[in-house]
């Protein structure tokens, strides 16, 4: 059961779709107590003094589509609608098909939410991890460090690949600009603008509603924290560069933690963090096998470019590997179970501007 508990003032509006039951206590509009009351012809409450309200989501889990899932999600994020300095009526859509219009700001905040939420569970998803991850957790290093033992050999086997035909050169040449960060934020930004303004402005015509909208930002998430997560392990762990050490004391397992210089943060490898990061969420979201066999290729030729430039050692490359993969699956998994109660005890934490005025929300 996912529960939400939420103060407000200056005028609160609720929505009430047919899903959600809602008892609301000392408040001096109205009382809601039964499903029937929810049903009224407008099914909005205006209430314009302090409440507390207490509201339990009994979703049925047929939501089958990424759109139905998404806009379960928001409709039930958005139950606390903030005006200014006075209440505005919402028709609530009965189905759950569609959302509240919400302009461009509103629409805009609730994805900055969404993305700083997840970064929450992200980065503190340890601390809920249970055997089966843990395993997978070690058994990544383990499969790292294996490769390790063997990456002065992986090396020369590199160096002898590097010759390749012209086409093979174009294709690795768009590969290695693929992983770039520049990129990275092109494909993802792209996607989230076009989204956004098909979904302002043209209903969602292009790509369907919220569906391009909801892929950009996937995107962004995964980069970001897959970013975060390298540049920190980049910077503690200072592995040297295979290319910049000398000759005669290069040696895979130097390292020099907490260091900063370009030449010593080689692992884990940047441009395969990216083009993982990328592949994986729009591969993993799309859940088609045509999206997964074209970006996944992305992917692998992404990460041959480094694998033959000899500024990374091989297990840099799957460490790298691993981070963008495991980043866009979580913000995948995140996005399909948006919405769906669970007995999940991570708080989120939410907050709300409105004229001279915040709310906030806690979901526990």
């Amino acid at each position: 059961m996912r529960n939400e508990f939420a103060w407000g003032y200056e005028g609160i509006v609720f929505t009430v779709p047919d899903c959600i039951r809602m008892t609301a206590r000392n408040i001096h509009s109205h009382v809601v107590t039964s499903k029937s009351q929810c049903q009224q012809a407008n099914r909005t409450l205006i209430i314009r003094q302090h409440a507390l309200v207490w509201k339990a989501m009994n979703s049925p889990k047929t939501h089958d589509s990424p759109i139905a899932r998404t806009l379960f999600a928001i409709v039930a994020g958005l139950l606390l609608v903030l005006t200014a300095s006075q209440a505005q009526f919402i028709q609530a859509d009965t189905t759950l098909q569609t959302r509240e219009s919400q302009n461009l700001a509103e629409m805009v905040w609730e994805d900055v939410e969404i993305g700083f939420n997840d970064g929450i569970g992200f980065f503190t998803a340890p601390a809920r991890f249970e055997t089966s991850d843990w395993l997978i957790a070690g058994g990544i290093v383990g499969v790292t460090v294996g490769v390790m033992v063997y990456d002065p050999e992986l090396r020369e086997i590199s160096l002898r690949n590097k010759r390749t035909s012209p086409t093979w050169r174009t294709a690795l040449d768009w590969g290695e600009d693929y992983g770039t960060v520049a990129a990275g934020w092109a494909i993802g930004g792209g996607l989230y603008i076009t989204g956004l303004a098909s979904d302002y402005w043209l209903d969602g015509a292009i790509g369907g509603k919220g569906e391009l909208r909801t892929l950009g930002r996937l995107v962004g998430q995964s980069l970001t924290y897959s970013g975060l997560v390298a540049v920190i392990l980049r910077s503690l762990i200072g592995r040297e560069r295979p290319n910049e050490a000398d000759p005669e004391e290069r040696n895979h397992w130097d390292v020099d933690f907490f260091n900063w210089d370009a030449s010593e943060n080689a692992f884990p490898s940047g441009h395969t963090t990216i083009v993982f990061a990328i592949s994986t969420a729009i591969a993993e979201y799309l859940d088609t096998w045509l999206a997964r066999a074209v970006m996944y290729s992305a992917a692998g030729i992404g990460t041959y470019t480094r694998f033959i430039s000899d500024g990374h050692w091989t297990s840099d490359i799957v460490a790298g590997a691993a981070l963008g993969y495991f980043s866009g699956r979580y913000v995948v998994d995140r996005e399909r179970a948006r919405g769906i109660p669970t007995d999940s005890t991570t708080p989120e934490v939410s907050f709300y501007p409105a004229p001279n005025s915040v709310h906030m929300v806690i979901r526990f």
